[in-house]
This record gives structure tokens, sequence and C-alpha cells, in this order.
């Protein structure tokens, strides 16, 4: 037997209708984006997924489990995977710049 159709109002409430209400809100208010509603229609094309899927696999691939997961191409040739944004002061050391990130005056000194 088939469930009963769910209420206007139980679909308006669903979790997935308050993200999509959330994204739309956020990329508008917080990013900039003229018409987010566009933009949430785009990242839903075939290209784009397809786009999403390559690069998850080359992640993949190259060991990555998590976000975010940065890959460092040093001067030598070499490539460095980091996980994390925590890692961003090694980051600044392997490159030869001093991490400028924030809060930096609540930091001991080392």
């Amino acid at each position: 037997m088939l469930s009963p159709r769910p209420s206007s109002r139980s679909r308006r409430d669903s979790a997935v209708t308050k993200s999509v209400y959330f994204l739309k809100r956020t990329v508008a208010n917080d990013l900039g984006v003229d018409n987010p509603s566009a933009l949430l229609e785009a990242s839903s094309s075939d290209e784009i997924k397809q786009t999403l899927k390559k690069n998850t696999d080359e992640a993949l691939a190259m060991g990555c489990f998590g976000a975010p997961w940065i890959h460092v191409h040093t001067r030598g040739g070499k490539v460095e995977p980091f996980f994390g944004s925590d890692r961003l002061p090694l980051i600044g050391h392997l490159i030869g710049e001093q991490f400028q990130g924030p809060l930096t005056h609540l930091a001991s000194p080392s």
C-alpha cells in the first residue's frame, strides 16, 4: 500500500526545502550573487555533475579523504598533500611564507 502524499506543510518543512532556502539566502546575502536560483539550477546541470565527478575521482586517486584537501606543488616538483585548515601554517612554511591567518594575536609566541 502506498503512503499518503505528504501535506503541503510537511513538504515545505522538509530538510531539503529548508536546505535549498538556506543555500539561496546564503548565496544571495553572503556571496553577493544576483540570481541565486539560477546558480542553484545551473549547479544541477549534467555538465556540472560530470565536472564534480571528474574532480572527485581525481581527488580520491590522489589520496583525498576529506575537506579541505590541499595539494601543494613545491619548487622541486614534489606534490605534498595536506588535510585540514589547521595545516595552513605548515603549508606556509613549506612554500616559504609566513601564515597570516585569523586570530594570530591569540597564538602563543614560539
